[in-house]
């Protein structure tokens, strides 16, 4: 059983459910079974209400139930697609577990699945609702998907809440940017982090998320600093002037994403078609095939000691 964050506004789906509904429309579930980790709950107090179910096939049948006997549905729902989003008014406005069947050609598939939310107000960000800005040579951001408006966020360097470093209050539903100064690591070993909490007009502060801070994220290649020649009869190259020694640069056929990616998310990336650590002050990535037609790829970079960088488009002529 697990616990699902309820305060999303109407217009603000969390992105998690973003990203489960672009990736089973392209047919990536697996098994279509349900499973608790492909199951949103979206409670809005004064909105309207959002359930999302991915992960299985269209024209299955999804009943949803508030009491553990599971006698009578309080939704009936018929799957068009891998996705099924529907509205309810039947959730209450208190920590509430629900229960879900799915039926494919009138027979039930696995075992039903029980997912718990919070009463709205009182729960905290989950890690899909907010991503951390820490690049090399830039300020530093806490990025909140689904910030809530009139909420207050507040953001400690401790657990024990003694200092705030920085704060924002959403002006509205949506997006919410809070400039932070991060630690910064000072060895490969530690790990640091920052507490975030969140506080409902005229309630009381939240308990503290804890947030992880990874190392800095390399700054993207500069597209202007790459050659690329395609060969009608030698291995293709990419170049990249000037490097730094140990960086290594990866070259994707379609874009990577590098700042949403989640442990459920990772199997989805697009697949590596060539790679090198560089040498020296420049280096030659060698790829099979780019193709016979002009095209484009993706390149990152990863600076020693940071993460990959985002993901930049890098266009190709034809062979020659």
């Amino acid at each position: 059983m697990k616990l699902r964050s309820t305060w999303k506004g109407l217009l603000a789906i969390p992105l998690c459910a973003t990203l489960l509904m672009t990736d089973f429309d392209k047919g990536k579930a697996a098994d279509a079974e349900l499973h608790e980790e492909n199951i949103i709950i979206n409670n809005n107090p004064g909105n309207t209400d959002f359930i999302t179910v991915a992960g299985i096939k269209s024209g299955d049948q999804l009943y949803v139930y508030d009491h553990p006997s599971m006698y009578t549905p309080i939704e009936v729902k018929k799957a068009t697609s891998s996705v099924l989003r529907f509205s309810t008014k039947l959730l209450k406005d208190e920590q509430q577990t629900l229960y879900f069947v799915l039926k494919r050609g009138g027979e039930q598939v696995g075992t039903y699945k029980s997912v718990t939310y919070d009463a709205p107000g009182t729960n905290h960000i989950g890690q899909s609702g907010y991503h951390l800005v820490n690049r090399a040579g830039f300020n530093d951001y806490l990025k909140i998907h689904d910030a809530r408006k009139g909420f207050s966020y507040k953001i400690y360097d401790s657990q024990e809440l003694y200092r705030e470093i920085a704060s924002a209050t959403a002006s509205k539903d949506g997006y919410l940017s809070i400039k932070v100064t991060l630690p910064k690591y000072e060895n490969d070993f530690e790990k640091k982090s920052v507490y975030l909490t969140s506080t409902p007009p005229g309630n009381r502060e939240s308990k503290a998320q804890q947030i992880l801070i990874t190392p800095e994220q390399s700054n993207p290649i500069n597209a202007k600093t790459v050659t690329v020649k395609n060969n009608k009869t030698y291995a293709d190259t990419i170049n990249l002037n000037p490097a730094t020694i140990g960086s290594t640069i990866k070259v994707y056929r379609t874009k990577k994403e590098t700042t949403y990616v989640t442990p459920a998310t990772e199997k989805y990336e697009p697949t590596v078609i060539a790679s090198r650590v560089a040498k020296g002050n420049q280096v030659t990535v060698y790829v099979p095939q780019l193709g016979t037609k002009a095209g484009y790829v993706y390149m990152t970079i990863t600076e020693p000691g940071q993460l990959e960088s985002d993901a930049v488009k890098i266009k190709f002529g034809k062979e020659k």
